[in-house]
């Protein structure tokens, strides 16, 4: 009897374990598909004027950013363009536009890629 009820508190404990997922304590996760034909930095999930979330490396043309956790689920994206560095303009916002939208929302506990189709200057 001994050894079923030690069998059983390991059964439980190990499912326990594996069975909780870690919370970041954000609402959902997000990366970035870049098809806009511009090199990218720096880009912003901005929501409400106020960053939410940043990516700061470089996104090339037809590159994919890694995922990462977002607090506000309606937002739009915000970058600076690569192509901008050598002319003096560096630090020129863009808009992202995802599929051709500038406003995008994202389900709660969702991940999802969001796809550059385009950035303009604002």
């Amino acid at each position: 009897m001994k050894k079923f009820i030690l069998i059983s508190m390991i059964a439980i404990a190990a499912f326990g374990v594996t069975g909780c997922g870690e919370d970041d304590g954000t609402s959902a996760d997000i990366r970035w598909d870049n098809n806009s034909g511009d090199d990218i930095y720096e880009v912003k999930w901005v929501a409400s004027g106020k960053v939410d979330q940043t990516w700061s490396a470089d996104l090339a043309n037809t590159s994919v950013s890694p995922y990462k956790g977002i607090s506000e689920l309606t937002g739009q994206g915000e970058c600076l363009n690569v192509t901008d560095r050598g002319t003096g303009a560096e630090g020129t916002p863009y808009d992202v536009y995802i599929d051709g939208a500038l406003n995008h929302s994202v389900d709660n506990n969702d991940s999802e890629t969001l796809n550059i189709s385009q950035v303009q200057a604002k």
